[in-house]
């Protein structure tokens, strides 16, 4: 479970005391003229005296991976000498850090990895900051207004990660940044973008220290969780990612893996394969979509609508597995895919291309593609060629289905994130599609809900295995059809060949398309009747289509019919349910 704090910074810290103290399960932390500061009860601090501040979660040596339950003086005074910037260098972990001076500055660091929520609420007289922005909804300290741009920018680019949220006036500081008031005002900056990592200069383009490189910050990383709880719970999928978080892991109580009716929905001969491999017992759970409510929202916490429809039959399972097990963390594969460079793309070939590495790599590269996607090498040219000409910004993918030409409008430009606004002129294009996976994940691991109070962690994503792999050129992780190649390389001596050499990845697709069509009638009447038909961001007529009237559903539009009915359900427990109105056409 992530560490719940709100803090209040500026002159209404005295006036809002009371509520605080009001606050169920939060006890007051820091108690200054500028900040106040209430943290959950059972949340890992690290005290840095009484007029340094605090840190909230977990930190660990970035050189030992040793976990930290207290700073040295030494090590205080340098990180408020560097304004927290001796955190991001010397320490790593899932942290909101909390600083303070004496001349009244409140300096407030989020980790790169994210892992935490940060959610920021601007007023005349100070700001509001929190893990949870729907508890200080409740205690008035920010209203609940819906943002409508920001929905409708949301349904446009789902998969974006922005600053601005659909809660009006609420957004977010971003993974690595640095937020300072004080007297004098305040400013936001980057203190860490993942552009440090990409330059040539801090490129490492030889396949075999590559593969060194990342072994030795995943099992660094993995095992620093592990030495963090001692019961922990793998969620073993039997792809790749999972199973390497599994051949790392210290001691795990057990392994479970969940499973549908469909072939593409079993993956236990893999799981088994990785459990046996470690001699870790494995719980195998079968999906049941009577279990799915659509109407419920994982995300009802969260002030934008990241949770997915098809994930609450994870999030049961994980839940009753870990009553079961009495685990005290549950380790997942999650951002295995971003962080390890998949790319279904052209941009590993033309990032090759524009670097002028060798034939033979380019050619190498092409194949590996072209056998990756189904498509030909000359397809895959074209597309680079496209590309290069572009020589642009990254360009986040649109999804206009099911929405109307309102909706459309009301969405607007596309906000950059402010990584992409650091961004050198110089960046590839892969590493630009790689850094844009790595802010797209972000939205599905921050709508987990943990179970029974456990954390979920997700041990890929910790700052150093990122960092590694963002120094790893997009064309070294694709070879002979595979993806992940360097990860591949690094664990080949550690998991069974069935795990290193598959090429097939499970799906959750039938299962999806089973519910869809099984809540057929219900997903209507959410979204006939819901919000979104109410402010005309959805025609209503092509979900009718979608949907059918019986019988299997065709294509693969059904999901986007269930990331509709995702914002729906987070709509009404935001606002209130169902209206009645006339139907929105396009």
């Amino acid at each position: 479970m992530s560490p719940r704090y709100v803090a209040i910074v500026g002159t209404d810290c005295e006036r809002l005391r009371a509520i605080l103290h009001r606050a169920s399960g939060l006890r007051i932390v820091l108690n200054f003229p500028t900040i106040l500061l209430a943290c959950h009860e059972s949340a890992d601090r690290i005290d840095l005296g009484d007029t340094r501040g605090t840190i909230i979660g977990t930190l660990f040596d970035r050189l030992t991976n040793r976990l930290l339950s207290q700073l040295s003086d030494a090590e205080i005074r340098d990180c408020l000498q560097t304004r927290g910037a001796s955190l991001f260098k010397r320490y790593w972990g899932n942290y909101v850090a909390v600083l303070t001076d004496e001349g009244g500055t409140v300096t407030l660091m989020r980790d790169p990895s994210g892992a935490i929520p940060c959610y920021v609420w601007k007023s005349a007289t100070g700001r509001v900051i929190t893990s949870d922005v729907r508890v200080c909804t409740a205690l008035g300290l920010i209203p609940s207004e819906i943002d409508w741009q920001a929905v409708a920018a949301h349904l446009l680019w789902p998969d974006r990660r922005a600053c601005r949220t659909c809660v009006r006036g609420v957004s977010e500081l971003v993974a690595g940044s640095r937020l300072e008031a004080g007297e004098d005002g305040s400013r936001i900056d980057a203190a860490w973008v993942p552009w440090h990592f990409t330059s040539g200069d801090r490129q490492i383009d030889d396949a075999g220290d590559a593969a060194d490189a990342v072994r030795s910050s995943v099992l660094g990383s993995v095992g620093a969780w592990c030495d963090r709880y001692a019961r922990p719970l793998v969620s073993l999928s039997g792809g790749l990612d999972s199973s390497l978080v599994m051949a790392c892991a210290k001691r795990p109580i057990a392994a479970v893996t969940l499973m549908t009716h469909e072939a593409l929905g079993d993956e236990r001969k893999y799981a088994k394969a990785v459990s046996d491999w470690r001699s870790v017992p494995l719980i195998e759970a079968r999906k049941v979509v009577d279990a799915v409510d659509p109407k419920r929202s994982n995300a009802a916490s969260l002030p934008r609508p990241v949770s997915r429809l098809f994930a609450q039959e994870l999030d049961r399972i994980w839940a009753e597995t870990v009553s079961v097990t009495g685990a005290d963390a549950l380790y997942h594969g999650g951002g295995g895919d971003n962080v390890f460079c998949y790319l279904a793309s052209s941009t590993p070939y033309l990032d090759a291309v524009l670097t002028a590495q060798p034939s033979r790599t380019r050619r190498a590269v092409l194949a590996s593609l072209s056998r990756m996607t189904n498509v030909s090498g000359w397809r895959i040219r074209r597309a680079a060629f496209r590309k290069a000409l572009e020589r642009g910004r990254y360009r986040w993918p649109r999804d206009p289905r099911l929405l109307t030409r309102e909706a459309i409008r009301i969405a607007g430009r596309l906000e950059p994130h402010p990584w992409f606004e650091k961004m050198p002129a110089w960046t590839l294009p892969g590493k630009q599609a790689h850094v844009a996976a790595l802010l797209g994940i972000q939205n599905y691991l921050e709508a987990v809900v943990p179970p029974q109070h456990v954390p979920v962690i997700a041990p890929l994503m910790s700052q150093p295995v990122v960092e590694t792999c963002l120094q790893i050129p997009t064309w070294l992780w694709c070879r002979d059809g595979m993806n992940r190649v360097v990860a591949r390389d690094a664990f080949r001596d550690q998991l069974p060949a069935i795990i290193i050499d598959r090429r097939t990845k499970g799906s959750p697709v039938a299962f999806g398309a089973q519910m869809v069509a099984a809540k057929r009638r219900t997903i209507r009447e959410l979204l006939g009747d819901g919000h979104l038909a109410a402010k005309r961001l959805i025609d209503i007529d092509a979900v009718d289509q979608a949907l059918g009237s019986e019988g299997p559903l065709r294509g693969n539009t059904y999901l986007r019919v269930a990331a509709l009915v995702d914002v729906e359900a987070w709509l009404q427990t935001w606002i209130g349910t169902s209206l009645s109105f006339p139907r929105a056409h396009n």
